[in-house]
């Protein structure tokens, strides 16, 4: 079964591919575009990305610009798919994926009847390395209560526990073997590589592991940008599933 749904993912990334842009970044089409090419019966893909689409706009609009056109959707779906039972975040912000993660969580929960424990790791201290971001713009108790309420305010704050902290110093912490982590923290090479590294030592068999702005299979073209090209150099053992919407996902052997 876990291998007709690693297909499943597969596929999406596929479909949902276009081409590549001169910079090496892949292109793709919006997540409603690529479930539309692909025939399943593990999931109602178009079902699933309503409901997600849906949520976002109702709940994740006021928390940061973007859409369900982009991580979310593979992400989500993957949870869906997966019904994994421990499941980790680093990188929280203002909480917009965590928020879509915990929603596809409370879905298995409805389905199932089995929570899943899910811990979101952020220390609210900036985020050095990534182009765009200013040193002050993630971090302090101001951010960390803005989390907060964002997670009450779309009503899934049952369905996941944040954590104030480093991930190289919670990973002590982490005690049940991880199914699910989806690494979207410090996006400098360094710090992206210690946190598959560190968590990844922690992870089950077969646990699946979603690395945040993965656009190739390298570095290709932001300074000191790593996420891609800690996909690239995944090790033996990782078993690249493939790459989509800003993320790359890989397995644990």
């Amino acid at each position: 079964m876990d291998d007709t749904r690693i297909e499943l993912l597969r596929r999406v990334c596929k479909e949902s591919h276009t081409g590549f842009a001169p910079c090496g970044a892949v292109q793709t089409r919006n997540p409603k575009e690529a479930f539309a090419r692909i025939a399943t019966d593990l999931i109602d893909l178009n079902a699933y990305i309503d409901r997600q689409i849906a949520f976002e706009r109702n709940h994740c609009g006021h928390i940061l610009c973007g859409d369900t056109r982009s991580s979310c959707a593979i992400i989500g779906l993957a949870l869906r798919l997966f019904k994994p039972s421990v499941v980790y975040e680093i990188g929280r912000y203002r909480g917009w994926s965590t928020s879509q993660m915990a929603f596809a969580l409370k879905e298995n929960f409805e389905e199932t009847g089995d929570k899943t424990k899910f811990i979101s790791i952020d220390p609210h201290h900036g985020a050095p390395g990534g182009p765009g971001w200013k040193g002050d713009q993630c971090g302090g108790d101001n951010e960390w209560n803005i989390s907060r309420s964002n997670l009450i305010r779309a009503g899934i704050d049952d369905f996941v526990t944040p954590v104030k902290a480093f991930s190289g110093e919670y990973v002590s912490e982490v005690e049940d073997a991880i199914d699910f982590i989806f690494v979207d923290g410090d996006h400098t090479y360094e710090a992206a590589k210690a946190d598959v590294a560190l968590y990844g030592e922690k992870m089950a068999p077969g646990g699946i592991c979603v690395l945040h702005d993965v656009w190739a299979e390298k570095d290709y073209s932001f300074e000191n940008y790593g996420p891609s090209k800690v996909y690239g150099e995944a090790g033996p053992e990782w078993e690249k599933v493939g790459f989509t919407w800003d993320v790359g996902i890989l397995r644990r052997k």
